[in-house]
């Protein structure tokens, strides 16, 4: 299907009149199925027992993509975030799907994978941190030798990225 310049100039448009930040969904769902949409992943590890554990949230039943299946912490990179640095992806994830729970130290990047997800292409930033307490009101610890099969197929890797930099920082700790 060919675009015309008109149809370019209505969405050029209608774009203008946006704010920076949050879109809305279906304008979100659109351009993140075109365009490569940078994410930041934490992945809050514990130690207990000497096996080590990832703490898992569940997706709402009605998310379009991932519907009640489990993942990673994780935000967008928006274009209000504080300039500089990826603090406010942070602040979100720990304030808001985390709910405050504490966590050892900051988060400590791992890398990233640039992978095709559901939704587009994502430019995944990893992180780890290593929680202080093996309860959670927001998910469920789940030992990383028998992750569930409920499990957004990107984050396999992520996790196994992040357990694997935390088990190499331990040992040389």
């Amino acid at each position: 299907m060919e675009i015309t310049s008109e149809q370019i100039k209505t969405v050029e448009e209608i774009l203008k009149q946006l704010e920076p930040g949050l879109l809305p969904e279906e304008i979100f769902y659109q351009i993140a199925r075109v365009f490569v949409t940078p994410i930041v992943e934490i992945v809050p590890i514990i130690l207990e027992d000497g096996k080590v554990k990832v703490l898992l949230l569940e997706r709402p039943a009605d998310d379009p993509f991932w519907g009640g299946m489990l993942h990673t912490p994780g935000t967008i990179v928006l274009s209000t975030d504080k300039e500089g640095s990826i603090e406010s992806a942070f602040e979100r994830i720990l304030n808001n799907e985390l709910a405050g729970e504490t966590a050892t130290h900051p988060p400590i990047l791992v890398g990233y994978e640039n992978h095709q997800g559901n939704r587009g292409r994502e430019l995944a930033l990893i992180h780890w941190i290593e929680m202080k307490d093996a309860t959670s009101k927001v998910g469920k610890y789940y030992d990383i030798d028998n992750l569930p099969v409920r499990i957004v197929n990107t984050q396999v890797k992520f996790i196994k990225k992040a357990v694997d930099h935390y088990k190499n920082y331990k040992s040389n700790s």
